[in-house]
């Protein structure tokens, strides 16, 4: 929309970061920094920020409290748990593929003593799988900021 300008660079960092990151594991010898649990909780984190904070420079505090309180008040916990697992599972589900990918690899590799299957899979899920997973966190990140700042 009109404030989607705004968002460009930071969503634009996140994926750059996250692509290059996941794409690291394709270097024999190097690991994704997002096989370690905390790197996608601390994007999932900056992403949440944003998408509140946006939420309520856009909607105002008391819009943004009353849409907690919506269809009724008694949906209230309900709603912060929504929040809560929304974050849980973007980041959940970035380091789960990447971790399951890294995995994939390694057992393959042990069968097989490295022969041609495991650098063919491991450039697989290095680039590809590692694209699509970066490309799905921020358009999942950019949604929830559209979502939160929408009408």
């Amino acid at each position: 929309g009109e404030n989607g300008k705004r968002h460009i660079p930071m969503l634009g960092s996140l994926f750059l970061f996250l692509w290059i990151s996941n794409i690291v594991g394709s270097i024999p010898l190097a690991s994704e920094p997002t096989k370690d649990l905390n790197v996608p909780i601390g994007h999932m984190l900056v992403v949440l920020f944003v998408v509140h904070y946006e939420s309520i420079r856009v909607r105002g505090l008391k819009t943004y409290l009353k849409s907690y309180n919506e269809p009724f008040f008694i949906m209230m916990p309900l709603n912060v748990i929504g929040e809560i697992a929304k974050g849980v599972s973007l980041s959940f589900r970035l380091f789960g593929n990447i971790l399951g990918g890294a995995i994939i690899v390694t057992v393959i590799s042990y069968l097989v003593k490295y022969t041609i299957l495991p650098v063919g899979l491991n450039l697989f899920f290095g680039l590809f799988v590692g694209t699509i997973q970066a490309f799905v966190f921020t358009m999942l990140g950019m949604t929830y900021i559209a979502v939160a700042i929408s009408d």
